[in-house]
């Protein structure tokens, strides 16, 4: 079997699959899990610093100023701007799958899976090497078995026909989402 992707993702499914990228890991772990949207969380978390931070220094303009609120404020500082990275480096991820304008292919067949990108091989897994398939809003995600390992990650708009293949071919995977 093989799909050829010619035209453009969506935003959304490129969303997706840097969350499922960031994720992985804890994915591997819980197959089952909620995808947490860290686009979102990452902006949440800097609002609710921005607000704990002038929290603490009206609370000390009223009361003075000590060692202990200084530090609080260093440290909240500090995480802000871990957050403020975390979500950058995501957004660059997030802007260089936007502007990748090689086309991509997904093959499969009774060996395993394969997914190129511009004619060369971007990533693939042997069946036996795929730990689990899930189905996600926007992509289809199949994890391999090594931590952290290879992933691939397909629309989710060939759904029917990827799970048609493995069924027509026998192709026992667990399946979540389906």
């Amino acid at each position: 079997m093989q799909i050829e992707f010619k035209e453009k993702h969506s935003e959304d499914y490129f969303r997706e699959g840097v969350n499922v990228q960031v994720q992985y890991q804890v994915i591997q772990k819980k197959p089952e899990g909620k995808l947490k949207d860290y686009f979102t969380l990452t902006k949440r978390y800097l609002i609710i610093l921005i607000a704990m931070a002038a929290v603490l220094v009206l609370v000390n303009i009223f009361t003075g100023f000590s060692g202990m609120s200084i530090f609080a404020l260093i440290f909240l500082g500090v995480v802000a701007l871990l957050d403020i990275r975390y979500s950058q480096t995501m957004n660059k991820l997030l802007e260089g799958y936007l502007k990748e304008t090689r086309h991509s292919t997904f093959k499969a067949d009774s060996q395993g899976i394969r997914l190129e990108r511009g004619g060369a091989a971007a990533a693939s897994l042997n069946w036996s090497e795929v730990s689990f398939v899930r189905v996600f809003e926007h992509c289809i995600l199949f994890a391999g078995t090594k931590a952290p390992g290879p992933f691939i990650l397909v629309p989710v708009s060939c759904r029917e026909e990827i799970f048609s293949f493995m069924d027509q071919n026998g192709i026992k995977v667990r399946t979540i989402g389906r």
